[in-house]
C-alpha cells in the first residue's frame, strides 16, 4: 500500500548485566546505537540485579530474566543422563584428559539446566515462535543463553530465525572458566549460524579448541569499536606522569601488581588514578594504602565504579600520558580502544588480541606473565621520551584507533547481520 511504513526486521539481544550493571555499558552503547537504526530490538538481560541501572532508547523493549537460585537446579542433575548433550560432554572430557573431570562435568549439566530455564523464560515471553518469520537472536556472550537459543532452533522453534553471537574473553578461553574447561561449546556451535570474534587471535583460539571445520561465512572477525571523542590534552612537559588504569577490581586484572610496580619507583614523579569496582577492590586500596602512602613522588586514587558517561567526560579531559592494563587475559580490551582514540599511548600485556591494538608504535607491549619490575621499566621509559617521541606515540595511538576499532565497526556488524536476513 501506498505510502506504508516499512517494518524494521527483528532482533532479540541477550546481555548477561546491560542495562542492569555499568559492566556491559561501555561495549553496547555504541553498538545499540547502531544496531536501533536497522533493527527493532528487544533486548533481554540476565542479570542477578533487579533494578535497571541505566536508561535506553526508548524505540528498545527492555526485559528483565529472573535467574532461578542455584537450589533450583537439583532435581534436574537426575534428568541428565537422558541428555545427549550431556554425554557428549563426558565423552569430551575424557577425550581431552581435562584436569578436575567431575567438577567439570558437573559444570557442564548445571549449563544445560540453566539453558532449559532460559528456553521456558523465552517461550513464556512468546519470543519462540516459528510463526514469527526472519528473526535475528543474538546473544552477546557465547555462554548458556546462546545454547538455548540453539537448542531452539534445533527443535523448530525459530522458524527461519538465524541465531548469531559474539565471543569475547571469559566465554571464549578455557582458563577463563572455575575449572579450566569451556562448557558446551561443541553442541553449541552445532546449529549456530554466524560467530563473531572481537579479535583474530580469539577466532583462531577457537577454530582450533571447538570447531573442526572453519566454514565459509560461519565465523567472521568484528571488532568493537568506540565513538570518536576527540584528542585528549597533551600533557604538560615537567608534570608528574599521569598513569591511568581501568578495569573490574577482579584477580584476573592484577591490578596489584602495577601498585607493587609503583612501590619500585623512585625516579620519577606520578599521579595514578584507577577506575573499577570489583571484590577486590577494599584489598587494592589497602595495598595502595600500605606500599604507597609513604611514597612522596607517588599520588594515587582508585574510586570505584564510575558512570561511563562521566568516565569518558573525565578522560577526554585528562592529560594522562598513558593507559596501563596487566591483565593476565583479555579478549580486545574497550578501555584500550577508549585511550588510542582519545591519543594516549598504552602500555598492555599480550595477551588475547591485544596485540592486534597495542604495539612500540602506540606504547609498550609487556610480556604475559608481565613482573611489577617490568612494568616499573616501562613506565620510566615512557616518561623519559622526548616531546618528539610522545607526540608520535599519541599520533600513531590515534591513526591506530582510526583502522581497526572505530564506532564505524558498530555499522559494519550491523550491515552483516541484515545479510542473514
Amino acid at each position: 500500500m501506498a505510502g506504508a511504513i516499512e517494518q524494521k526486521p527483528k532482533l532479540v539481544l541477550i546481555t548477561d548485566e546491560f542495562p542492569y550493571s555499568l559492566r556491559e555499558a561501555s561495549f553496547l552503547r555504541p553498538e545499540l546505537a547502531a544496531m536501533k537504526e536497522a533493527f527493532s530490538i528487544t533486548l533481554i538481560s540476565k542479570s542477578a540485579s533487579k533494578q535497571q541501572l541505566l536508561e535506553v532508547d526508548p524505540e528498545i523493549s527492555v526485559l528483565h530474566y529472573d535467574r532461578p537460585s542455584p537450589l533450583a537446579h537439583l532435581p534436574y542433575f537426575f534428568t541428565l543422563p537422558f541428555e545427549k548433550d550431556f554425554w557428549q560432554e563426558w565423552r569430551q572430557i575424557r577425550q581431552e584428559k581435562a584436569k578436575k573431570p567431575l567438577q567439570n562435568l558437573l559444570l557442564s549439566g548445571y549449563f544445560i539446566i540453566e539453558s532449559r530455564f532460559f528456553s521456558r523464560y523465552l517461550k513464556r515471553q512468546g519470543l519462540l515462535n516459528p510463526a514469527d518469520g526472519a528473526v535475528i537472536y543474538y546473544s552477546y556472550w557465547n555462554n548458556y543463553g546462546l545454547y538455548a537459543l540453539t537448542r531452539a532452533k534445533e527443535r523448530g522453534l525459530l522458524g527461519s530465525g538465524k541465531v548469531v553471537a559474539r565471543t569475547h574473553g571469559y566465554d571464549l578461553y578455557h582458563e577463563r572458566q572455575p575449572f579450566g574447561r569451556q562448557p558446551v561449546k561443541q553442541q553449541t556451535d552445532r546449529s549456530l549460524d554466524r560467530l563473531y570474534f572481537i579479535s583474530r587471535q580469539g577466532m583462531d583460539y577457537y577454530l582450533q579448541h571447538f570447531s573442526a571445520e572453519n566454514i565459509p561465512g560461519k565465523y567472521l572477525l568484528s571488532r568493537l569499536g568506540t565513538p570518536d571523542r576527540g584528542l585528549s590534552p597533551i600533557p604538560e612537559g615537567g608534570s608528574p606522569l599521569k598513569l591511568l588504569s581501568l578495569s573490574n577490581a577482579v584477580p584476573v586484572k592484577r591490578v596489584e601488581r602495577i601498585i607493587q610496580a609503583l612501590s619500585l619507583i623512585q625516579e620519577i614523579p606520578i599521579s595514578w588514578v584507577h577506575y573499577g569496582d570489583g571484590p577486590e577492590l577494599a584489598k587494592l586500596r589497602s595495598l595502595a594504602d600500605s606500599l604507597l602512602s609513604t611514597k612522596k613522588n607517588i599520588t594515587f586514587s582508585l574510586p570505584g565504579a564510575v558512570e561511563n558517561s562521566i568516565l569518558i567526560e573525565t578522560l577526554s579531559q585528562t592529560p594522562f600520558h598513558c593507559l596501563l592494563n596487566v591483565s593476565a587475559s583479555e579478549g580486545l580490551p574497550v578501555s584500550v580502544m577508549e585511550a588510542l582514540s582519545l591519543g594516549i599511548p598504552v602500555l598492555a600485556t599480550d595477551v588475547g588480541g591485544t596485540s592486534e591494538l597495542v604495539s612500540p608504535a602506540v606504547g609498550c607491549l609487556l610480556p604475559a606473565d608481565v613482573s611489577p619490575e617490568k612494568i616499573a621499566s616501562a613506565l620510566i621509559d615512557l616518561y623519559r621520551r622526548s616531546p618528539e617521541e610522545a607526540a608520535a606515540l599519541r599520533h600513531n595511538a590515534r591513526k591506530t584507533w582510526e583502522e581497526r576499532c572505530s564506532e564505524e565497526n558498530f555499522a559494519r556488524f550491523a550491515k552483516s547481520l541484515l545479510e542473514l536476513l
